[in-house]
């Protein structure tokens, strides 16, 4: 169970070394975003020969009578965008497997690769767990950690656990088939968990240090939905940013540069030194494609609010 991006490399480490008796995945409108991961889950279920169903929430009866019809040893869900119902797990001998995008207990929830690239983590990692009656709450049955690099952005992080969730469910199923599995129970009282991002978390508040400002931007590189700002009352997407090599200082939100790389904009004060300012190289709108600001800023007096 799984959708694109996400559910393939899952999928494809499955059929590898075991039997895959049915897939079911989302529809393309499910998650807009994801249409621009390549890696389709239904495309590879038809080479495959395997029956593919495509369903919101896989509670069609057709779907429930051909799991239980399959008998199957496990449910496995990754990129599985919907809860999944514990009477359907009950299908499976072993219930189900999650892959979860982060080192649980920490970033339970949704969007953990966005929320640790924004609140500025130096390590993350890919968990796969078993699935009990709440989100991301059962036994860790694999986990492997990995670097955040000051230049990764959310995508970049995404593709660099893509080899890792191979590993982690190959190692898993082996090691169920073989009786050797081993389950760690997280503490709940150590759970960190995310909601959902919503337009809210992505605009910018240029009050912030100019390392959070950026965080925030790398945290929905393309193809998620980018950082917002405003400039003449025009909701304005900030595509990308890097830390300016020169100290400003003044108020924030202020457009204090305009160059042939982009704009210098001023974020709040922080701790640390090099000043105030952000160098924006590249911005879109709804009603525009992604430009180098120095296209459509020509005035150093103006704000993004």
């Amino acid at each position: 169970m799984g959708f694109r991006g996400w559910g393939l490399p899952a999928l494809e480490a499955a059929c590898d070394h075991h039997e895959v008796g049915a897939i079911v995945t989302h529809p393309e409108d499910i998650e807009p975003y994801n249409v621009a991961f390549s890696e389709s889950v239904q495309e590879f279920g038809a080479s495959r020969g395997i029956r593919t169903f495509v369903s919101r929430n896989a509670l069609e009866d057709q779907i429930r009578a051909t799991v239980k019809a399959c008998k199957p040893d496990i449910i496995l869900s990754s990129n599985w965008r919907r809860r999944i119902d514990p009477d359907f797990l009950r299908l499976a001998r072993f219930g189900g497997l999650n892959v979860h995008r982060s080192l649980l207990p920490k970033y339970a929830g949704f969007a953990p690769v966005n929320w640790a690239v924004d609140r500025g983590e130096s390590v993350t990692g890919v968990t796969l767990h078993s699935m009990a009656d709440g989100i991301d709450a059962g036994d860790i049955v694999g986990q492997e950690s990995l670097e955040i690099t000051g230049d990764d952005t959310a995508t970049t992080v995404f593709h660099k656990m893509t080899p890792i969730v191979r590993r982690l469910v190959k190692l898993a199923l082996d090691e169920i088939e073989s009786g050797t599995t081993t389950r760690i129970a997280q503490d709940p009282n150590r759970i960190e968990y995310f909601p959902k991002r919503t337009e809210r978390d992505l605009r910018i508040n240029w009050e912030h240090s100019r390392v959070r400002v950026l965080n925030l931007i790398r945290a929905q590189s393309d193809p998620f939905p980018p950082a917002i700002t405003s400039w003449n009352g025009k909701k304005i997407y900030i595509k990308r940013a890097v830390l300016a090599d020169r100290c400003f200082r003044g108020t924030p939100g202020r457009i204090v540069e305009i160059s042939p790389s982009g704009i210098i904009v001023l974020c709040g004060e922080s701790d640390g030194t090099g000043g105030q300012g952000l160098l924006v190289t590249s911005v879109s709108s709804d009603n525009f494609a992604p430009v180098n600001p120095n296209q459509i800023i020509r005035s150093t007096t103006e704000y993004f609010g």
